[in-house]
């Protein structure tokens, strides 16, 4: 409510009567010598009459003239709230014009004498009635004349006048000779001068009054683009809360229901209290962000001012008022947070200030913009690192604290919502649990479905369409309302991918009639702005860009967005742009930008042309940005020197980058070094990178260490880079967790590496969705593997190694990571054996299960035979081809075992028991042959070992093993067999170990066919008939 509502404006009815002013829900500001006696009562306009009060405070002198009334109940209804309003004065004589104050003058009074209301519009004159010690208001129109009973003014005492949006004073009088073209006022700095009008404003208000001079800048700027209030007086519903559907009897709000995260919100509130700072919740449109950060402010902050700014509000001019008399108990509300991302909102500057000032600024933002506005400056250009120019909005999320609010709510959330008997809470619980209880409470899905439902013959397929040309124009970034005839310009396009004509699509008019038509009393589709523009429903676009990759945004409404962007939607509809790989339109936007003279803009600029191959172009802005004075500038310029092979010219723009302190050129400057045959100059670099923090860096000295066989000293490298942040790096690091037997820490290290990952990823890294997809198959996720595979592939990006997928209906492995030589050396169809032979058991290195991740292929090569290995894709090795035997370093993982008794017909058909054995799930065993190299099975390396003479099961003779290679246990519940170190060992049912008894004897058959998890009649079939299988018979003495 504003300051000048008409519901606090007050009649007040005593031994005269008068006028006053509603300073809380209770306490009026009136005159003193309105209110003789103990018998007054006051009304407000729209209200419930009279009310009786009592008087608080009272003081009539030369100085003041003033009066405080309580009443014992609310003047106002409850869903009704007061904006707290700020008091003013003048340091100047200075003439105000433009002030104003509104009463229950004489002469407003109708024809049977009742009260009404007059505005008096005027110029305060500071300079008059000095030595009266009043404030003199001169009335910009014709005086009245006098009534019957004298002043036309009389009634008009008690009063507030606004200066600025700032109360200033008190009306006391008509003063004489004046001709009634004047009215006096006591100045608010004479009543603020009484401690106990303070004490009793305070008390009651929650806050004590801050005086401002009303000639400064920033009180005209608070006043005209600020709604200011007092946290304790605040309701929900004006801080960008969807509304409820209206039902007659029920309230237009419903009490809080509480989250489960409120407790971690308040923390998060309390950490920034003390210092100011910034909080975003973020989370889907309708998830509740905004309700449950204001019932966290409602709760830690009741006493603090709260500033709601209008959506084109400057919020520099609120730094030198918050910095006086409210610091550190102001709260600045930024619903829709990326709608402040401009030169004149929320800046880094801006920030600090505010921060300075102790200001508590909270804001909202949905999830389709975390990504885009997190974006590092760091873009990568399918494998260049070329530095970005500082984003505002980059720096503004990385100062900030943020909190995820979930759209779908928990069941003790709905449990708490079930307790309310309100009916349209009981129908939301009710609905489908893929929606939160917030959406159908702000009618989201409803809509949502009746758009969808439009695209029908018969329906309202040009609404529809008009509403899509609205969604895709919000989810460039412009997310403002747009011209109806840009929304029409488009909405062809969309009309003709439902169907067109064949849809018999309604005429212009009506489409519109049903797109800004209200649903269930709440809500619309299409929503009117001033101006013949028009928004679409916020949960619209989020449903839309959660379901849908930026890139499928249409070139034509990419055009159109440029044409109807500006200054201050500019910075957010560049990221978007450069995440929907629309590198054509982030450079046209940033062009502007650095033909300004802006360094970030000529880095960025020069970043899109190397995307879109303009790399000439792009190092003649690197070069310029340089000549600025920007160090990013002379890292972008030795990036693309050293890809064109100018080596010392790379050397030389890298060190010019250090020089000007920019860390993170350590590392390709050591790569330079180290092509130019500098090798202790590329260890220095990369060592003074890594001890500055830089996490590029630390990855190479890692490397390089590690090389050197300081494998200590490489690992504190790597853990630098790894807890800098490096994707890459944290993978890697998870593995060395894995092989120390730490697999929490290094399940932490790969959730928090798959996410910064993923957020670069989804802004066109392609390297970044390489290691993405790396990370996903350490997490078991192979589904996501493939798509960030895909991506970086289609991006331009190319891993050195490859997927190869196994026959279908073939034993072994569906899937594994092979390196070019391995395959070369192999060849495709000795790949398919060699899968059908391994098994996804443990990995090799860490000993921890492979289980549903593609596992990596390693190739030990002892130049006459071989061993294949499997291990965790890049958590623990890559796949390789090793021909180097001092380079393999195999942990004692030990082999992984799989054994089966059963029941297997002879050569003759005699029911023999078997004992059938993988020894080595994981392991495989390759042979040289000539020149060829050939797969010679998992079982093999023991077959020979067991007995020379052991022989393929289709064989009739079977060859008994001799009695000193093997020990046997024979039980009444199991038989087992050791050799060497190794028992291989299998339950009996009766039958088997009758079989047993009877024949004094079992087959030992050795398969690489039987797999980990095998079990069954299918499963022995596939055993014995896998290539490598072969038996030899075990005696029981």
């Amino acid at each position: 409510m504003s300051v000048l509502s008409k519901h606090r404006i007050v009649f007040v009815h005593a031994a005269r009567q008068g006028s006053g002013y509603l300073l809380t829900r209770r306490l009026i500001l009136t005159s003193a010598h309105v209110v003789v006696g103990d018998q007054v009562s006051v009304a407000v306009p729209g209200q419930t009459g009279l009310h009786p009060c009592s008087v608080v405070w009272r003081r009539l002198d030369d100085q003041c003239d003033g009066a405080l009334l309580l009443s014992s109940t609310d003047l106002i209804e409850a869903g009704e709230h007061l904006a707290q309003m700020a008091w003013g004065t003048t340091d100047d004589l200075s003439a105000v014009p433009g002030c104003e104050a509104v009463g229950f003058p004489a002469v407003a009074r109708n024809s049977q004498a009742l009260p009404d209301t007059e505005q008096l519009v005027g110029t305060l004159k500071p300079g008059s009635s000095i030595l009266r010690g009043r404030y003199v208001l001169d009335s910009a129109h014709s005086s009245p004349p006098s009534t019957a009973t004298g002043s036309p003014w009389a009634g008009m005492s008690g009063a507030a006048v606004f200066a600025r949006s700032a109360l200033v004073g008190v009306v006391s009088g008509d003063p004489t000779n004046w001709a009634h073209g004047r009215v006096e006022a006591v100045p608010a700095s004479s009543l603020l001068a009484d401690p106990a009008f303070v004490q009793l404003l305070t008390e009651h208000a929650g806050t004590p009054p801050v005086l401002a001079s009303i000639h400064a800048e920033q009180s005209d700027a608070a006043g005209s683009s600020f709604v200011r209030m007092a946290v304790s007086d605040s309701v929900a519903r004006d801080f960008g809360m969807h509304p409820l559907a209206e039902i007659e009897s029920l309230p237009t709000q419903l009490p809080y229901i509480p989250r489960l995260i409120d407790s971690e919100l308040d923390r998060k509130l309390a950490a920034i209290a003390p210092t100011g700072g910034l909080l975003i919740a973020t989370g889907d449109s309708a998830a509740g962000k905004s309700r449950s950060m204001f019932e966290a402010m409602k709760r830690l902050f009741p006493a603090h001012q709260v500033y709601i700014p209008e959506p084109d509000a400057d919020l520099r001019q609120l730094i030198p008022l918050l910095s006086r008399g409210t610091a550190g108990s102001a709260v600045l509300w930024l619903d829709e947070i990326h709608l402040f991302l401009r030169p004149d909102g929320l800046t880094s500057t801006t920030l600090a200030g505010l921060q300075q000032a102790r200001v508590v600024v909270l804001g909202t933002l949905r999830s389709e913009y975390v990504d885009f506005l997190s974006q590092p400056p760091d873009v990568d250009n399918g494998g260049r690192q070329i530095a970005g120019g500082t984003s505002s909005a980059w720096l503004i999320l990385r100062r900030a604290a943020t909190i995820e609010i979930k759209r779908q709510w928990e069941d003790p959330e709905r449990e708490a919502a079930a307790a309310l008997s309100d009916p349209r809470v009981r129908e939301a619980l009710r609905a489908d649990r893929a929606h939160g209880l917030a959406e159908y409470l702000a009618s989201g899905p409803q809509v949502l479905q009746r758009w969808k439902r439009a695209v029908r013959a018969g329906g309202h397929p040009r609404g529809a369409a008009l509403v899509a040309a609205s969604i895709d124009l919000a989810r460039t970034g412009l997310d403002v309302a747009s011209p109806a005839d840009s929304i029409e310009r488009l909405h062809e396009h969309y009309l003709d991918a439902y169907g067109g004509p064949a849809l018999r699509p309604e005429p212009l008019q009506k489409a519109w009639e049903w797109a800004s038509a209200i649903v269930l009393g709440v809500t619309s589709p299409l929503i009117p702005a001033t101006g013949q523009r028009w928004r679409p429903f916020d949960y619209l676009v989020s449903d839309v860009a959660r379901n849908n990759d930026p890139k499928t945004i249409p070139d034509l409404v990419w055009h159109e967005a440029l044409s109807l962007v500006d200054e201050k939607r500019r910075d957010v509809v560049m990221l978007v742009a450069q995440a929907a790989r629309r590198y054509d339109i982030a450079a046209t936007l940033w062009r502007t930008e650095a033909t300004q003279g802006n360094p970030d803009g000529m880095i960025n600029l020069g970043a899109m042309l190397v995307r879109l191959g303009q790399t000439d172009e792009a190092a003649q802005w690197f070069e310029k940005a340089a000549d600025c004075g920007d160090p990013m500038g002379a890292h972008n310029a030795g990036v693309l020197a050293q890809e064109n092979g100018e080596l010392e010219s790379a050397q030389a723009w890298f060190q010019r980058a250090i020089d000007a302190g920019l860390e993170q050129s350590r590392a390709p400057l050591g790569l330079v070094l180290e092509r130019l045959g500098d090798e202790d100059g590329a260890a220095a670099q990369w060592r003074i990178g890594s001890e500055h923090g830089d996490a590029a860096s630390a990855f190479s000295y890692s490397h390089w260490l590690r090389s050197k066989w300081e494998s200590d000293e490489a690992l504190a490298a790597l853990r630098v880079a790894a807890d800098a942040g490096l994707p890459i790096a944290m993978l890697s690091y998870a593995g060395t967790l894995l092989i120390r037997q730490d697999p929490e820490s290094a399940n932490d290290y790969l959730v928090r590496a798959y996410d910064l990952a993923v957020r670069e990823a989804r802004l066109g890294d392609a390297v970044q969705a390489g290691i993405a997809g790396l990370i996903a198959n350490a997490i078991q996720d192979t589904d996501g593997a493939t798509h960030w595979w895909e991506l970086a592939q289609a991006d331009g990006y190319s891993a050195p190694w490859q997927i190869i997928h196994g026959h279908e209906g073939a034993l072994g492995l569906s899937r594994i990571a092979i390196d070019d030589t391995t395959l070369a050396k192999l060849g495709p169809e000795e790949v398919q054996l060699l899968m059908s032979t391994l098994w996804a058991g443990d990995c090799f290195d860490c000993g921890f299960p492979l289980g549903e991740s593609i596992p990596a292929l390693q190739v030990t090569d002892d130049y006459t035979g071989g061993r294949a290995n499997l291990y965790h894709l890049a958590v623990c090795r890559y796949p390789r081809w090793n021909d180097s035997a001092l380079q393999e370093f195999t942990r004692n993982a030990g082999l992984n075992w799989r054994s089966h008794s059963a029941a297997v017909p002879d050569h003759d058909g005699v029911l023999r028991p078997a004992l059938i054995v993988n020894p080595r799930l994981e392991q495989s065993s390759l042979t040289l042959d000539g020149d060829t190299w050939r797969m010679v099975g998992s079982a093999d390396p023991w077959n020979h070992a067991l007995s020379s003479g052991a022989a393929p099961l289709w064989k009739a003779q079977i060859p008994t093993v001799a009695p000193d290679r093997l020990a046997v246990h024979f039980s009444s519940t199991e038989i087992a067999v050791r050799y060497a170190v190794e028992v291989w060992s299998a339950g009996l049912t009766p039958m088997l170990r009758a079989l047993i008894q009877q024949q004094a004897g079992f087959l030992l058959i050795m398969t690489s066919g039987l797999g980990p998890d095998e079990d069954g009649v299918e499963a022995v079939r596939m055993a014995i008939e896998s290539f490598d299988a072969v038996q030899v018979w075990v005696p029981l003495e």
